[in-house]
């Protein structure tokens, strides 16, 4: 059980900063 709550923060984890990267790409984008 404790495996697989560590896997899914993980991948929260790894979703939460795509989704950060994305705002920051488009923010850099939209500058221009």
């Amino acid at each position: 059980m404790q495996e697989q709550l560590k896997e899914q923060e993980s991948k929260a984890a790894t979703l939460k900063r795509k989704q950060d990267a994305c705002i920051l790409v488009r923010k850099t984008f939209s500058t221009f």
